[in-house]
């Protein structure tokens, strides 16, 4: 090989964009073949047709921006004109809702407040009717007591003081009894107010 064989050959091979220094490298690879040609550039036509496709498409862009936009504005003045028959109805029930509850909340307090006077009327009841228990068994004691010292004492009354010490208790008991029978139905009776 001559030195101008040699420099033919090397333009042949040397192509624009390939190194002399590449080739030494696709010798040895032997893959000449395998580099990809870099893709064309675009040119000013292409350039301009997507720049004209893109200003087209802003142009639908805004068209349906604005459509979307009336239409949204008028499903709201639709919405304000004619609610949506179940919104009432739910608004409805709500409120019913809410009138029950409060009714049931102030029966329920009244109910209470009733119970409560009942249960201080009871325990009033309760204490007098204990306070009477506590008198009659003072005044048991007491007749229990002259009924002994009269039958300790000698018969200087009459006969008929034996009569009163054997049924003397029987009797008062008998009366202490109806009396506070008679006592407890009283109060258990309802007042008109």
């Amino acid at each position: 090989m001559t030195k101008e064989q040699l420099k033919q050959e090397l333009k042949d091979k040397v192509k624009e964009g390939v190194k002399p220094s590449d080739i030494r490298k696709l010798k040895r690879s032997k893959s000449l073949g395998d580099i990809p040609k870099a893709p064309p550039l675009p040119t000013q036509p292409d350039v301009q047709q997507l720049e004209q496709e893109n200003q087209q498409l802003k142009a639908q862009l805004a068209k349906v921006n604005a459509d979307w936009t009336n239409l949204a504005q008028k499903r709201v003045e639709n919405l304000k004109e004619s609610p949506n028959p179940r919104i009432k109805e739910l608004e409805t029930k709500l409120l019913e809702s809410q009138q029950e509850l409060n009714q049931t909340v102030k029966d329920a307090t009244e109910e209470i407040n009733r119970q409560e006077n009942e249960i201080k009327q009871l325990r009033t009841k309760l204490t007098q009717t204990t306070q009477q228990k506590q008198d009659l068994a003072k005044q048991i004691k007491e007749y229990q007591r002259a009924a002994k010292l009269r039958i300790t004492e000698p018969n200087k009354e009459p006969s008929y003081s034996a009569f009163w010490a054997d049924y003397g208790l029987i009797i008062l008991c008998l009366g202490t009894y109806c009396l506070s029978t008679w006592m407890l139905s009283k109060n258990n009776q309802p007042t008109n107010q």
